[in-house]
């Protein structure tokens, strides 16, 4: 506990800081009952505090440790193994097991994420979590925030699992930028065959009459009203909560997820169900605009998934030239440049909150819009460099808290070489075949 020192401080900062964009923890029950002083520490909740302080490292701190594989991480990953051999089963090694996986996304520690998040999930669904949590007709002997935490840390399995399904290769790619670097033909081969959305995710994806999280608000208050809770089929409603939504937005996910790796469905069919997909999708994102307009909310997480989604609904490789695309891509990413911007300005300002802290998902979103706009000079005459050069300059503010978007910069970096080397032959137009409108 040298490392954590004074436990309060450290709770207080994280709910202050981290708790916000993923809500896993319920704040009351941790005041409680985990840190009762009546109580004898138990060696699941000091891992979770010595977790909750990991966390809040950034490339910033004036340290000795410039790398997130801190001593402090590896000491982390070793109680993890040795809790394991030890059969400790328990809900709070499994929330300190999903800090220890946002830490390792947020950095890009990979493919130490992308195997954590397995390891949660299977964990979850070994303390039955899953359908015990999300089903409406539960006969659980636990108090309702009982239930309302279980529930939030099985939707956080899915939502690392989801997410990080989409920016494990991209992190992969980065890793070998360097002995690449010189080869960029073989580079940009490489990278159109990354991100291919038909591997497997480790949980399956909630049904519509699921549960979603409740209202933030009342679960940090400890105030849980089964009829106020929603679920995943339910229309979105400012109500829901930050939590929610994003939940929501998961869900929302998995289903393009699936409809980009299905070859088999009728071609009208296909493109019937991506339409409709897609004003889903819009109609959720455009509720988050309002609701955090409202609250003077620069960026958001359930904003990302849903641009991620979209996204990936109509180029799945990241990979498409074809007209058409270019005419939705330019309509698409014109919001995501300017909120992109907006935040990015808030960021410089030095505002607090989400600006200062703000969730890992934001990396892959800003990556995916730079990666169109990249493509999009050839065929545009520079014209889109303005946009491009905005959310790089989003990337390097978040790189300030998470080091995953510095490896994203890299990318970025590596394909813009490609790029201008191109500017010397015809643009070559990619069949749409691998959109919903095929």
């Amino acid at each position: 506990m040298d490392y954590v020192r004074d436990v309060r401080l450290v709770a207080a900062e994280f709910f202050e800081n981290n708790h916000p964009w993923m809500p896993v923890i319920s704040k009351k029950r941790f005041y409680d009952h985990l840190l009762n002083p009546l109580s004898q520490p138990r060696a699941d909740v000091v891992f979770l505090i010595f977790c909750m302080k990991l966390i809040a490292w950034s490339p910033l701190e004036q340290t000795d440790e410039s790398k997130p594989k801190t001593q402090a991480y590896l000491a982390a990953k070793r109680f993890l193994v040795e809790a394991e051999v030890a059969g400790m089963f328990t809900v709070q090694l499994l929330q300190a097991s999903l800090l220890v996986a946002m830490y390792e996304l947020g950095h890009g520690i990979y493919p130490a994420a992308y195997m954590s998040v397995g390891a949660c999930a299977r964990y979850g669904l070994a303390l039955g979590i899953d359908g015990q949590t999300l089903s409406k007709s539960s006969n659980s002997t636990l108090t309702l925030l009982e239930q309302e935490e279980r529930r939030r840390v099985w939707w956080t399995c899915l939502i690392l699992d989801r997410f990080d399904y989409l920016s494990l290769t991209y992190h992969c790619l980065a890793a070998t930028i360097g002995i690449l670097s010189q080869l960029s033909k073989m580079l940009h081969t490489f990278a159109m065959n990354l991100g291919c959305p038909k591997r497997s995710t480790s949980t399956q994806d909630p049904s519509p009459d699921d549960l979603l999280p409740a209202d933030d608000g009342a679960y940090d208050q400890g105030i849980i009203v089964p009829d106020q809770l929603f679920t995943v089929s339910s229309p979105a409603n400012v109500n829901m909560g930050m939590f929610a939504r994003m939940s929501q937005a998961t869900y929302l996910l998995g289903c393009v997820l699936r409809h980009v790796s299905d070859t088999h469905t009728d071609d009208r069919f296909h493109r019937e169900k991506g339409m409709q997909l897609e004003r889903t999708i819009r109609a959720l994102n455009n509720l988050s605009h309002i609701e955090f307009r409202s609250r003077r909310m620069a960026v958001c997480p359930q904003t990302a998934l849903c641009y991620n989604s979209l996204i990936l609904l109509h180029d799945p490789t990241l990979n498409r030239t074809d007209p058409e695309h270019i005419q939705y891509a330019l309509a698409l990413l014109k919001p995501v440049a300017e909120e992109t911007v907006d935040s990015g300005c808030l960021f410089l300002t030095g505002s607090r909150g989400v600006v200062e802290n703000p969730s890992p998902l934001l990396n892959h979103w800003a990556y995916q819009a730079a990666t169109i706009y990249n493509r999009l000079i050839r065929e545009t005459s520079r014209q889109e460099l303005g946009p491009l050069e905005k959310l790089k300059l989003k990337l390097r503010i978040l790189a300030r808290r998470w080091m995953a978007a510095d490896a994203y910069l890299r990318i970025l970096e590596a394909r813009e070489v490609i790029t201008i080397d191109s500017f010397a032959s015809p643009p070559m137009h990619q069949s749409a075949s691998n959109a919903w409108f095929r």
